[in-house]
Formats: structure tokens, C-alpha cells, sequence
């Protein structure tokens, strides 16, 4: 079994690890006083070029440096996206003008400042620490206005004598001039302003407007690509020799230059006809008709940058850049944007994620950090190419119905959506995405809207583990256990169901590990009394798994026969369609035993015979599980009368009667002893879980049994002399020679404490 031998720490490490390999700064910076990038390129496609304060031009490309006064300029048919230390993202469209006039960021005070001065052209902003530390500090500079950010995101264009912008998500925005001042508060608002006026009072864009307004553009911009050609007068024509010299850099000396080969660059760029110079005339936009009824208006119209202009602009074609064949690939960076839900309450995304690519097997899986407790939230995808592709994203989620956790009870939802992306640089060294999708309330039946959302995501390669230059390879056939809590959502301290397996083959899958697939299905019962089974749960499949290695990989759950939920003699029920899914945790954190994986599941289903709803959920739901140790090694032990001492980690949940059925989360030890000398002896495997003061201890007893396949045994506690009817402790053993056990246990008391969890050790 394959494992990192350095696992890597995403969650665990400092955030300005990210900084470091942006090639940014690693502590304060203060890039106007030291000469330090400001920021670096992340995605650029077409003719870009950036002008420092000493006049001097260069070519931008993904990966260079961006400094402070560098003016950045686009020609028609050029985009870029720069991300900032602060991971304030900007983003500007073709024939833009851009100029970074002030930037500082000191995270260790958590104070900054940027001021961006947008001459003309279309652009978007997704704020970053800055906006949070010291909004007042942070300005977007347009001939017509200046914008101060309040939130996370806007867009806008610009031209010599008009502003229109549009506040996309967050807390808001301000639009001042000498004139007055708006405030706009409410995603899809805007405003315009024109020079030497007063912005317009805030109003919101209809879909038809959207609609209209794209329409508009791309009609401009066939106009604009006819006369482009004929010969451009001005600024335009005498740029040219000199916007050649400083792509070439033969006399380009003192600049800052990429640090990649002429030959790597111009192969992750699309190069544009070689007589296109920078365009210093403004763009069509100021000539788009308002979309308004009121003709008297001679103002233009908020104009909300299409899609295409500015959502991930790193060049799509799979030859841009050479993917590695083999191997893992490990990114970090983050992830931004913003959740709209049903009642009009908007909120800001601003995570750390952690992804990894398997190049072998083509199959990607990413994971949101979160704040601690909350529940996994990951998305599972392919790579073909450079591209990234068929993402979903998963998870579940805590949320409050205006946004107040404060005031409102908390809803759990079920994340779904999907998302795409591209993998650039010359070593494959960063990626961006864009997803977008919706968080489903779990309890009813039908799973309402909670909220839709949209994201983006960048970041940049980590080292590579040495262990990891080659992907893993073959078929395996792992086999394990379950412990789940189960909850009946209209009222979660009661009628709670505790499910787990006994045997190791009702929670089983086969792990393709060269198409990087999982197969198998997951069945138990509930140990509270109600009879109720999960039975052949399916797990995986080609779209709905993805293994990048043996402890990290993810599935959906699902029912399609409809017939994996019963109670008794009740009409056999499947699963809700949202919240069904399996996933390791994060490697950093598997580290629970050498030849074993554990991670979270979770199912939402309607009781087929009392009709409530049941949310089997994180954390309280843990499954774990490994290629099992053959019988012949097994018996091998057997004959030579071994006794294995194994140690090791246990994960459970406490149901406490005294605390109004609290559910709570424990991490404890292991430590078990197997005779195999006397393997199908009731006291084969002995032995202790200690759990926040409590110990216990596996013994023999009637129900005790052992073989090479596995082996149960009965649990009690000193607390409560005498062994308990139901508790019951199960495992098998993993890895050459036994070098692992792994199983699950569960011990109800007769005062109605109860503990249910998984365990593995290795000897």
C-alpha cells in the first residue's frame, strides 16, 4: 500500500507558506520602499505588457512579477489576472489600462493599503486580506469616480469620462467623486457616473439588461476588429518598435523579466499577430447604447463584464503547456466568492484549499480548509491536458437562514455544484478554476434552495513529496468498518440510530488505482434497536470517485435501485437525492494506523416506516478501512504461536443522557493484544480504549470469536462491572504479516450513555 512518506500539512502550516511559493514576500511587504513584486501574473493570454515608472516596457507572461507603479496594458484580445500577497485578485479585460499606484500589506499588523488607478477598459476585483484588515485603504481610482470597497467583489468599465460599476457580492462598495457619493450594498446593483456629475442613485440589472449588454459587446467588438486594421493613428503606431524591443529584452536592461526560457513563455501565452500594437485609444464601451427606457438619459449604462471577458483567462489549449505523464502533484492557494441564499442575505467565501493531481491516472481531488469543526467540503475532478475538468463539489454545511448564526437557527445544508479550470505555467506549477453551484437544505424531503453560490480558486505547486514521483498502480480490494450517527432532524436529541458493521465485507470497494476509480457499496444496521438497515449503499464509479492516492480519495453515495434503506418489514426506501458521500480526511490528519485510511461519511434518507427524516452526518460518522492481510499470513502467525501487541488511535462520538443527548466528538488511544497462538479462542484479542477518562476494555466473553478473516469481542467498563449485552468490538487485521488492525466498536451504558466510534493500530 502506497502512502505519502511526508505527509503533507496544508491546514496545519503558517498561510504565508502560499506567499513563499508565489515567490512573494514572506512577511511584511512593503513593495513601494523594497522593489518586491507586488503581485504576480497568474493567468494572461494575449499581448500584455506592463510599463514601469521609469517608462520601461516588458512583456508579461504567467508567473511574472507585478510592481508597484507598473502601469498594465491589454490589447485587444488580451486579458490577465495578477494576484496580490494580500490574494486580492484583479482581473482586466481587453484594451485596459491599469496602473498599481500604491501597495503595502503587513500581515503580521494585519494592515495594508491598494490604490489602483484604472484609466480605461474593464475590469473585476476580488478582494483579499486588505479589504478586511483596512477597507478604508483600498481604492479603485477611474477618471469619473473613485470606488472604496466595503466587501469582496466588483466590476466595472471605464472609459476617459464615464464609470459604470457593478457590486457583485460581499458587504458593499462606495462610489465617490467631488459631486456625492453612493453606497451599493445588494449584488447585481450598479451604478454610473459620468465626469463632473453626481453617481447615479443605485439601481439593480435585469437579466434582459445582462442579456442585452453582452449582445452589445460582441457586436462592438467586430466593429472595433475591422477597423483596427486599417492603421491606427497616435500613441499606437509609434508604440510598436518599442513594445518589440522590450518583448524581445535585447535592450531591456534594469527591468524585471520572467524568470522563464523566450521559448517556455511564448509557449504559455497565445501570441498575438505580431503588428498588434498596445491600443492607448478607448474601447467601444462608451459607444454602447443604454439599455433604458428613458431616452433622455445620456449617460451610459451599468455595464456588468460578460463572462468570457473575464472568468479564467490562462490560454485553454491543451498544448499550451506539457503535463507530467506520472506522479502526484500537491497545489495550495485559496478560494473566493460569494453565497447569495433565498432571503436575499449575501455572504463572502474566503478559504484555503488544498488539491492534488494524479498525472497517472488523470483524477484530481481538492479540499476546503474551513474553520475547525466544520464539516468536509471537497470536490473530486479530472485532468486532460492542462484542463481540469467534470469537477463536482461536495460536502455539507452549517448555515443560518439571514445569515445571523447569532439570532437564527442554523440550517444543514448539502453542497452540489461544479466547476473547470485550466493547470498553467511551464512546470504545471499553477492553477486557477471557476465553479459555481448551491447549498440544499437536508432535512425535507424535496431539499429546498438554501443558497447558490460561485467561486474561484487559485493557487501554486507545493514541493513534491520524493514518494510521489510515481503514481501507484493495480487493483485492490479493500474491506473495513462503519460507525455512524444518525439523527432524526426534527428532533436531533431523540430517536437517534447508532449504524455500524460487524463484518468487514459490508463495507468493501475496489480501488482501481491506474484509472483512479472506487467501486464497492456500504451496508449496517442500527445498534439503538430500531432495525433499521442500510443495505448496498452504492459507492463510486467513473464520474462519482476520485482516487489520487491510497489516503486521499473521495466517492458520492448513492441508491439508484431504490431499495437501500428498510426498517423491519417497511417498503424498502432509498437516499435523498443531496448530502451522500464518502471521503478520507485530510492526509495530514490519516495518520491513524501504516496500512489502513479512515476519513467521513454521510447519507440523508427518509425513514420508510415512520416517514422522518434522517441525516447520518460528520463528525459523528467515520468509517475505516484496507487491503486485508491474506489468510496464509495470518495462519503463518498462528502457526508460530504469535502474540501481537498493537497500539494505535481511536475516534468516537458520546451520546450523554445527562447533557440533553449532546453528541461529542473524542479522540483517544488504543491498545490491543492478539494471541494468535489461540486465534479462535473467545479471549484471542484483549485489550483497552481510553476515552476522556473512561476505559474501555475488550475481553472475552460469550459473543467473543476470532479468525484470519477478522475477529469480534464484547467491551465494559470498571465503571460499570460486568459485560454489556449489546457493546461489541469488531476489526480485521491489514498489511504484510498483520502489521495493522483496524475496526469499530460501540458500548451503550445502562444509564443511557452510549459511545460508538472506529480504532486502528498497528504492532
Amino acid at each position: 500500500m502506497k502512502k505519502r512518506s511526508c505527509l503533507p500539512t496544508p491546514y496545519i502550516r503558517a498561510y504565508f507558506s502560499l506567499l513563499v511559493l508565489l515567490l512573494l514576500l514572506p512577511t511584511a511587504v512593503q513593495a513601494e520602499e523594497s522593489g518586491e513584486a507586488a503581485a504576480t501574473v497568474v493567468a494572461c493570454r494575449g499581448k500584455v505588457q506592463a510599463i514601469n515608472a521609469r517608462g520601461e516596457m516588458r512583456k508579461l507572461v504567467v508567473k511574472a512579477p507585478i510592481h508597484v507603479e507598473d502601469t498594465i496594458k491589454t490589447a485587444k484580445g488580451g486579458r490577465i489576472q495578477i494576484l496580490f500577497t494580500d490574494n486580492t485578485i484583479y482581473s482586466l479585460g481587453q484594451n485596459s489600462e491599469m496602473k498599481i499606484a500604491e501597495y503595502h500589506w503587513q500581515p503580521e499588523e494585519n494592515t495594508g493599503t491598494l490604490k489602483t488607478k484604472v484609466k480605461e477598459g474593464v475590469f473585476r476585483v476580488m478582494g483579499g486580506a486588505i479589504t478586511k484588515a483596512s477597507p478604508q485603504n483600498f481604492t479603485t481610482e477611474t477618471p469619473a469616480a473613485t470606488i472604496g470597497i466595503r466587501g469582496s467583489m466588483y466590476a466595472g468599465t471605464v472609459t476617459a469620462s464615464t464609470l459604470a460599476v457593478v457590486f457583485q457580492g460581499g458587504r458593499g462598495i462606495d462610489v465617490t467623486n467631488s459631486f456625492g457619493t453612493v453606497a451599493i450594498s445588494i449584488p447585481g446593483h450598479g451604478t454610473s457616473v459620468t465626469m463632473n456629475s453626481a453617481p447615479e442613485p443605485p439601481r439593480k440589472l435585469s437579466e434582459q439588461d445582462l442579456a442585452a449588454f453582452s449582445n452589445e459587446l460582441a457586436a462592438a467588438g467586430e466593429a472595433d476588429e475591422e477597423a483596427t486594421g486599417a492603421g491606427e493613428e497616435g500613441s499606437s503606431d509609434e508604440s510598436a518598435p518599442q513594445d518589440e524591443q522590450a518583448v524581445d529584452g535585447s535592450e531591456d536592461e534594469g527591468t524585471a523579466q520572467p524568470a522563464a526560457e523566450p521559448a517556455a513563455r511564448e509557449t504559455a501565452v497565445e501570441e498575438p499577430v505580431a503588428d498588434e500594437p498596445i491600443n492607448d485609444q478607448t474601447d467601444s464601451f462608451a459607444d454602447i447604447t443604454p439599455l433604458t427606457t428613458d431616452t433622455t438619459v445620456d449617460t451610459p449604462v451599468i455595464e456588468l463584464p460578460p463572462p468570457n471577458e473575464l472568468a479564467p483567462i490562462i490560454d485553454t489549449s491543451p498544448a499550451a503547456i506539457t503535463v507530467p505523464a506520472d506522479g502526484i502533484s500537491s497545489y495550495l492557494g485559496t478560494l473566493a466568492g460569494t453565497a447569495n441564499n433565498t432571503v436575499g442575505t449575501i455572504s463572502t467565501i474566503n478559504e484555503e484549499l488544498w488539491m492534488e493531481v494524479n498525472w497517472h491516472s488523470g483524477k484530481v481531488l481538492g479540499r476546503i480548509k474551513g474553520q475547525p469543526g466544520d464539516p468536509p467540503v471537497f470536490f473530486i475532478g479530472k485532468v486532460s491536458g492542462n484542463q481540469i475538468t467534470d469537477v463536482k463539489i461536495l460536502g455539507s454545511n452549517l448555515e443560518s437562514p439571514s445569515g445571523s448564526t447569532a439570532t437564527d437557527p442554523q440550517t444543514v445544508t448539502a453542497l452540489y455544484g461544479s466547476a473547470s479550470g485550466t493547470i498553467a505555467g511551464t512546470a504545471s506549477d499553477l492553477f486557477n478554476f471557476t465553479g459555481s453551484g448551491s447549498a440544499f437544505a437536508v432535512e425535507p424531503f424535496n431539499q429546498p434552495l438554501h443558497d447558490s453560490w460561485s467561486v474561484q480558486g487559485t493557487g501554486t505547486k507545493e514541493p513534491q513529496d520524493p514518494a510521489d514521483v510515481t503514481s501507484p498502480r493495480g487493483v485492490a480490494a479493500w474491506k473495513g468498518f462503519v460507525a455512524g450517527v444518525s439523527e432524526n432532524m426534527a428532533s436531533i436529541d431523540t430517536d437517534r440510530r447508532l449504524f455500524m458493521n460487524s463484518s468487514p465485507g459490508d463495507f468493501a470497494f475496489t480501488m482501481d488505482k491506474d484509472n483512479g476509480t472506487l467501486t464497492g457499496s456500504l451496508s449496517a444496521i442500527d445498534m439503538n434497536g430500531s432495525n433499521t438497515r442500510l443495505t448496498g449503499i452504492n459507492l463510486g464509479g467513473a464520474l462519482a470517485s476520485a482516487l489520487v492516492l491510497e489516503d486521499n480519495f473521495a466517492a458520492e453515495l448513492g441508491c439508484a435501485s431504490g431499495n437501500c434503506v428498510s426498517s423491519g418489514t417497511a417498503t424498502p426506501a432509498g437516499l435523498k437525492k443531496y448530502g451522500n458521500y464518502l471521503v478520507s480526511a485530510d492526509p495530514a490528519k490519516n495518520n491513524i494506523s501504516d496500512y489502513v485510511t479512515w476519513g467521513y461519511w454521510e447519507v440523508a434518507y427518509q425513514d420508510p416506516a415512520s416517514g422522518a427524516q434522517y441525516h447520518t452526518h460528520v463528525p459523528g460518522s467515520r468509517w475505516i478501512a484496507g487491503e486485508p492481510t491474506s489468510v496464509a499470513e495470518v495462519n503463518e502467525l498462528v502457526s508460530t504461536n504469535f502474540i501481537g501487541h498493537y497500539s494505535g488511535t481511536a475516534f468516537a462520538s458520546r451520546i450523554d443522557p445527562a447533557a440533553a443527548q449532546q453528541v461529542t466528538d473524542l479522540t483517544g488511544t488504543v491498545a490491543i493484544d492478539v494471541d494468535f497462538g489461540n486465534l479462535n479462542a473467545a479471549s484471542a484479542v484483549q485489550g483497552v480504549i481510553k476515552l476522556d477518562g473512561i476505559d474501555l476494555y475488550v475481553n472475552s466473553g460469550p459473543a467473543g470469536n476470532a479468525s484470519a478473516s477478522g475477529f469480534s469481542n464484547n467491551v465494559y467498563a470498571v465503571s460499570a462491572p460486568g459485560i454489556m449485552p449489546n457493546g461489541t468490538f469488531n476489526g480485521a487485521f491489514y498489511g504484510p504479516k498483520a502489521k495493522s488492525i483496524g475496526g469499530n466498536f460501540y458500548a451503550p451504558f445502562s444509564s443511557g450513555m452510549s459511545y460508538v466510534g472506529i480504532y486502528g493500530g498497528t504492532r
